[in-house]
């Protein structure tokens, strides 16, 4: 289950309202993408003051990277393998603003200079990875379903607590995982049945125009879609137009014969009756259908 929005707090919140409705639901090993926020130094260089001492930023970088990550200094070797042996702060040092401060860089003078005479630091809680969908901030819900349970049964329980979970504006719920593939599936099955059901028509339209073609010197042949007169097959005496059944644009009582190939039940059909009497010619027209 997917929210999508601006506020990652409000993402954090929503989404901790959509874990416990799923796991009310008896959603298994709920859990999320976005996790919680952890301590970030934030370092604010006065670039004016770290000018004049000769200090770069990219220095403040490797010894900040240094301090963190670790720096690689030597090599052991153990057997058949080389061991990297990398220096940094101890891990309560790491956490504490002060000890950071007492950090030195060396300026471009070969001087060692402290840290806190030209930066502030900072520690400022932030959330280590924040995930996107469709260039948006996102957190994806995601859980298990028990053995033997099918996960929409899992969601079908959960599905009315969270449309009661109001979403602020710009924040945004979606259904992913095997919801979304058997919608998707739905839209794909509901396409070919549409394609297959036009290629039924046009397969028809053919034949009808071709037995019709046997009988009579001119036949035109017309359909509302441009796609279907485009795929028809050309006959000599068979003349395609692209027009619907209720404006034809043949001449007044110009046709001895109308046909409707498996499309009468798409027609206006007042319209179309009419249209039908006004090209006609020779017939008395009775025995409309009604």
């Amino acid at each position: 289950i997917r929210l999508v929005g601006d506020d990652l707090d409000v993402l954090r919140a929503k989404a901790d309202e959509v874990a416990k409705a799923v796991r009310d639901a008896g959603g298994y090993k709920v859990h999320d993408d976005l996790g919680r926020r952890m301590p970030v130094v934030q370092i604010d260089i006065d670039q004016e003051r770290a000018n004049t001492l000769g200090i770069r930023n990219s220095q403040v970088g490797r010894i900040a990277q240094s301090a963190f990550a670790g720096v690689k200094v030597t090599e052991l070797r153990e057997g058949d393998h080389l061991v990297p042996v990398k220096v940094r702060l101890l891990i309560e040092e790491r956490s504490e603003a002060d000890k950071i401060r007492t950090l030195y860089v060396r300026s471009m003078r070969d001087q060692l200079v402290p840290l806190d005479s030209f930066s502030s630091v900072s520690l400022k809680p932030e959330y280590a990875t924040i995930a996107h969908y469709n260039k948006m901030r996102s957190v994806t819900v995601m859980s298990f379903s028990t053995f033997g349970e099918l996960p929409s049964s899992v969601l079908a329980r959960a599905r009315s607590a969270i449309k009661r979970i109001q979403l602020p504006p710009g924040c945004k719920l979606e259904y992913a995982g095997e919801e979304k593939e058997l919608n998707k599936s739905k839209e794909e099955i509901g396409r070919v049945m549409m394609i297959s059901l036009a290629l039924i028509t046009l397969a028809m339209v053919i034949q009808a125009t071709y037995d019709l073609a046997r009988h009579f010197d001119t036949v035109v042949a017309t359909d509302a879609s441009r796609e279907q007169i485009a795929s028809a097959t050309a006959h000599p005496k068979v003349e395609y137009r692209v027009a619907p059944a209720e404006e034809s644009g043949l001449p007044d009582k110009s046709v001895a014969l109308i046909t409707v190939a498996q499309a009468l039940h798409w027609f206006d059909l007042e319209r179309f009756y009419a249209e039908a009497k006004r090209v006609l010619f020779g017939h008395d027209r009775k025995g409309w259908p009604s």
